[in-house]
């Protein structure tokens, strides 16, 4: 299976119980020279054709480690000019039975009280973005700021009640931004510093406490969420769990014989496709609506192969 994704692709091979993940870029490649280190924590490289990104250099180090655990590889080919591969080798274990699906959490649709303003300092416009994509259909109004210079400016005209600031940003850091704010009387505006180096967030020493608390990248939902309350006194709105839907009711078969088989032997060697296709062929010359096709289809669907060679019934004997 391959699937496009900007630039590049994604691609993933299967065997048996091997697994292969491939991703393939067309960038600007990486040099023979620096292939060794790049996998080493905090490396990342750097120069005229590679301009820098946020990061601190821990995701490759990160992939590889539960790759190796797991006993899979992780291997990456590069060429100057042409772009580069990485691909996962895993032997992942056969699924015995399907899982079930995990009760859901109850989600916060939003909060009690009057709309409070976020301010979202971060020099990744991908966090930003992710982070006012969670909090602004909660109710909150959130504002946006690239580098420490832009957030102090932008504090100042929509006087933020949460403030959630990167530590590592141009201009003036985390730290900086903050002092200077509780400095010019934002002395109840609540502070949350992030950064993805945990080392990071540990307070310069002889600092001025100056921040409400810290969070980790990448950021939890419900630590941010856990926090966002306790600081601000906040009340929930939350939906509950959704009631467990009853297990479908066995449906008797309306196929002939012939057309039984067929699908037996398609789901004894698992051929999802085939399955799909004769089920297609099948439903041109049933009446419709038949409710033992759609019960079939909703099995291949959810690949529950067990539950739809048991709808199909007990295999026929032979003289």
């Amino acid at each position: 299976m391959t699937r496009l994704l900007g630039l590049g692709q994604i691609r993933l091979r299967w065997r048996s119980e091997i697994a292969e993940f491939e991703i393939v870029d067309t960038g600007i490649g990486i040099d023979q020279a620096d292939l060794a280190r790049i996998f080493e924590p905090f490396e990342r490289v750097e120069g005229a054709r590679a301009p820098l990104t946020p990061g601190i250099g821990l995701g490759l180090t990160i992939t590889r480690l539960p790759t190796q655990i797991m006993g899979g590889e992780l291997t990456v080919t590069s060429e100057l000019g042409r772009g580069s591969r990485f691909q996962v080798r895993l032997m992942l274990s056969e699924a015995l039975q399907p899982l079930k699906p995990a009760p859901l959490e109850s989600r916060v649709l939003g909060y009690k009280g009057e709309r409070l303003t976020v301010l979202i300092a971060d020099d990744d416009p991908v966090h930003r973005g992710l982070l006012e994509d969670l909090l602004s259909p909660l109710g909150f109004i959130v504002f946006k700021a690239a580098d420490g210079d832009e957030c102090l400016a932008v504090a100042a005209r929509c006087q933020p009640d949460v403030l959630l600031v990167d530590i590592s940003m141009p201009g003036p850091n985390g730290w900086e931004v903050a002092r200077r704010l509780r400095a010019s009387g934002f002395d109840h505006l609540v502070i949350i510093v992030i950064s993805a180096n945990p080392l990071e967030l540990r307070r310069p020493p002889h600092a001025e406490l100056c921040h409400n608390d810290v969070l980790a990248k990448p950021v939890s939902v419900a630590d941010l969420l856990n926090k966002l309350s306790f600081l601000l006194r906040l009340e929930w709105l939350a939906q509950g769990p959704e009631p467990e839907v009853e297990p479908h009711r066995p449906i008797a078969n309306t196929l002939d014989p012939a057309q039984t088989e067929q699908l037996r032997q398609l789901g004894a060697i698992g051929y999802i496709r085939g399955i799909q296709s004769r089920l297609d062929a099948i439903e041109q010359k049933a009446p419709p609506g038949d409710a033992y096709i759609a019960q079939l289809r909703r099995l291949v669907s959810e690949f529950q192969l067990d539950a739809f060679m048991d709808a199909l019934g007990p295999e026929a004997s032979g003289e």
